[in-house]
């Protein structure tokens, strides 16, 4: 990780220190760990002032570690006793600690044995919102994530002939994610046919493909650490379904163009894709929120109408409005839309709608 990207990241969590009014951030999540050290799959702990970075690892990693990060204190981790010690060293008063990715065997470990033992006041806070805003090497990673999983949709549609089966089609979007350098699949891939497609989140069957179906496909693959999501519906000669599609892409595009950055708040992005659907008379049959935050994982913060946050630059999310209809089809569009230099970016708009 270069210093720009340290040093922004390291912003972000030193204003959670003043926000909060704390003496440091605990964090123990191997995502979280990944998003402020840039390495893989670390275990331990990572205990951020705003004097220093420590970084508690276990010691069969201590030296190729330390020799990768300059930024952190690299300490020897053999038990919880270490990270107590460097508590009671740092002398602080008040720590704030994962809510989102506390496993009640980290819940009994810090209050049980730290709290009890240092007498350390232990606030928890939502840590999936430090990575809202990505940085430029994050947004590099994340391009090249949406780019692949856009050509593998425009590749599938044209091996979807009548009888072939959605877990076919599933096997080869898995077996594009290897051939393409990709980490694996950022969720399980949804393809479905005909009626299966009205289920929002459909497991692929050996159900065959018939003659003017509907094809929902919604696949993501992780690059380098970073997910990609798309969604993209073919009609595949389904005149009864135009009329659905086109609410649906008039949702989507509306949503996206509405968006102004630092002045469209989150919830309208929401509204308006909602609006549009509603006043079409489908509106009990959009059943899920319009779009999500994402980036290390699949789901990071989603947009909603609870949330009156302003969109700013560095934001990567989905714009996904959907109509299903029970037992008939069901269709869904959806995009990663970037936000970048005031400026709003479509990074799936190569694959056509």
């Amino acid at each position: 990780m270069n210093h720009t990207s340290f040093a922004f990241k390291n912003h972000i969590l030193f204003e959670k220190i003043k926000e909060y009014k704390v003496d440091g951030i605990l964090l123990q999540d191997q995502r979280n760990l990944f998003w402020y050290s840039g390495i893989k799959n670390l275990t331990g702990f990572c205990f951020v002032t705003t004097k220093k970075n420590y970084l508690l690892v276990d010691q069969r990693y201590f030296f190729e570690i330390k020799n990768k990060l300059k930024n952190f204190t690299i300490i020897k981790y053999l038990s919880i006793n270490d990270l107590i010690d460097l508590l009671r060293k740092t002398r602080v008063k008040k720590v704030l600690i994962e809510a989102d990715y506390l496993t009640l065997e980290k819940f009994q470990i810090f209050f049980s044995l730290i709290k009890q033992k240092l007498n350390i006041s232990l606030l928890n806070f939502s840590s999936k919102f430090i990575r809202v805003l990505k940085t430029n090497d994050e947004i590099k990673l994340m391009k090249k994530s949406a780019m692949i999983a856009t050509n593998c949709i425009n590749w599938i549609r044209t091996k979807l002939k009548i009888g072939v089966t959605e877990m076919e089609i599933k096997n080869l979007i898995l077996k594009y994610w290897d051939e393409n350098d990709c980490d694996g699949p950022s969720f399980s891939p949804i393809v479905a046919f005909g009626k299966n497609s009205a289920i929002p989140h459909h497991e692929p069957t050996n159900k065959k493909l018939g003659k003017n179906e509907i094809v929902k496909l919604d696949i993501g693959c992780i690059y380098q650490g970073y997910c990609s999501d798309i969604t993209r519906t073919f009609l595949m000669g389904n005149k009864e379904a135009k009329k659905i599609y086109d609410v649906v892409l008039k949702a989507n595009l509306t949503a996206i163009k509405s968006i102004k950055v630092n002045k469209t708040k989150i919830n309208d992005v929401d509204l308006t894709a909602r609006d549009i659907i509603k006043n079409a008379g489908y509106g009990e049959y959009f059943t899920h929120y319009t779009s999500h935050g994402l980036g290390i994982e699949i789901h990071e913060k989603i947009t909603n109408h609870n949330n009156s946050e302003s969109l700013k630059n560095n934001m990567i999310f989905t714009v996904e409005p959907g109509i299903y209809l029970p037992n008939k089809f069901g269709i869904r569009i959806e995009d990663m839309i970037l936000i970048k230099d005031n400026k709003i970016f479509v990074l799936t708009e190569n694959a056509k709608k």
